[in-house]
């Protein structure tokens, strides 16, 4: 019962997250913004549902810490719930807190859940009026790398 609620509340969080995000402004492309590429590693991830339920409607996801360039940069928090059995398409959303404000995305995926693309739905602080997408690789003992490539970012 508890591990069920702790579920419905990260889930209520991602959900909260990703419209936050998703009000923000379109990128503006001025002499203040820039194209950055960031390469976070997930670690210490913390699972719950299972994500090899197919049922839909049922969800899964996970919270954990990111770093950059070896250091700590924040926590991540994501979920993700079936959609459709048959072929398996999930919707997820999460999101990433680092030092330099917040990053949403959301993501609809038909493939297995260790590798996908995302978009980036909007951020806070220097990434205010970022835009963009980013790829999840797998999953091996807890670590993910994930790739961000975020256009209208504040200098």
């Amino acid at each position: 019962m508890h591990k069920a609620k702790l579920s419905r509340t990260v889930v209520a969080a991602v959900l909260a997250l990703g419209g936050l995000a998703a009000v923000g402004s379109p990128a503006q492309a001025d002499g203040h913004n820039k194209t950055v590429v960031l390469t976070l590693i997930l670690t210490n991830e913390n699972s719950y549902g299972s994500n090899t339920d197919n049922t839909p409607g049922s969800f899964f996801g996970s919270t954990g810490t990111v770093e950059k360039d070896d250091k700590s940069y924040g926590s991540f928090v994501n979920a993700c719930q079936v959609e459709s059995a048959t072929p398996r398409r999930l919707m997820c959303m999460g999101g990433f807190r680092t030092p330099d404000g917040q990053i949403g995305y959301k993501a609809i995926t038909e493939v297995n859940f260790q590798t996908f693309p995302a978009e980036v739905t909007g951020g806070t602080q220097r990434f205010r009026n970022a835009s963009g997408d980013m790829q999840f690789g797998p999953s091996s003992g807890g670590v993910r790398q994930v790739t961000i490539y975020l256009s209208g970012v504040k200098g």
